[in-house]
């Protein structure tokens, strides 16, 4: 069965249940009242011949609109918009070779942390942190505005930079971290061809609303979401190993919770 069709029927189950038996009903009940005459078979024959027309126009006008749906999403790359787990968010972080995250504070919950920790202790894997600074004042209207106390988000951040320092050695750290000052848009994780897209709205932080999952290379990605981070990226100061790492954190007081200071 093409993609496409197999794609319409497994989205769509419950209609072409109902629709296929209503069919089945309606052939059976022409197939029995054929060659009848009497007002009765008649009056059967004609509901019979309606209901076939329905159901075939019901299901031709749900696999037309599907379709349309179905070519504005691959238009944006768009593969999918769900609620994830986040223990699958982290678990997809876990074994991807190369990861760029653009947020307000990340990870913000102990699943997606773990993944984090586990791929910063992987040699091959390659991380870029775009997260908002410390002391920006729009990090602590998100963190109000996701439901936290205004220091959530300072909070995290910092966090987040001493597990860089933590679950990487120097010979083999391979992590960047730049803190800006502005506004982001929105939510993006890369993680290898994978693209999460996610929302800023008010009440609960962003892993706790739905995730759109975008096919990295496609246009929008590439044109919008890149050129979202890259734009950010290239005018926000980098952290770009360790010893600055160490450096920064010193700076502002925050060694205490460093496995190896120094």
């Amino acid at each position: 069965m093409p993609s496409k069709f197999r794609q319409f029927f497994e989205a769509n189950l419950r209609d072409v249940v109902v629709s296929s038996l209503l069919f089945g009903v309606s052939l059976i009940i022409l197939a029995v009242l054929y060659g009848r005459t009497g007002w009765l078979p008649e009056l059967f024959s004609k509901l019979a011949f309606g209901l076939l027309i329905s159901v075939l126009v019901r299901l031709t006008t749900v696999f037309l609109y599907d379709t349309k749906v179905d070519e504005s999403f691959q238009r944006f790359g768009m593969k999918s918009v769900e609620y994830l787990p986040t223990v699958e968010v982290g678990e997809r972080l876990k074994g991807a070779e190369r990861i760029d995250v653009m947020k307000t504070w990340f990870p913000d919950h102990p699943d997606i942390r773990d993944g984090l920790r586990a791929a910063l202790t992987n040699q091959k894997t390659k991380v870029r942190l775009l997260l908002s600074h410390p002391d920006s004042d729009l990090l602590r209207a998100r963190s109000d505005g996701a439901g936290q106390d205004l220091a959530h988000g300072a909070r995290e951040v910092i966090h987040t930079l001493q597990d860089l320092y933590n679950y990487t050695q120097d010979e083999t750290a391979k992590f960047e971290i730049a803190l800006y000052n502005g506004w982001p848009g929105c939510p993006i994780i890369w993680y290898d061809k994978k693209v999460l897209l996610g929302f800023y709205l008010r009440g609960r932080s962003s892993p706790f609303w739905p995730w759109i999952e975008i096919k990295r290379g496609s246009d929008f990605e590439k044109k919008v979401l890149r050129k979202q981070f890259d734009d950010l990226w290239n005018v926000t100061p980098k952290i770009k190993d360790r010893k600055e790492l160490f450096n920064w954190l010193k700076d502002r007081g925050e060694l205490k919770d460093l496995v190896k200071k120094g």
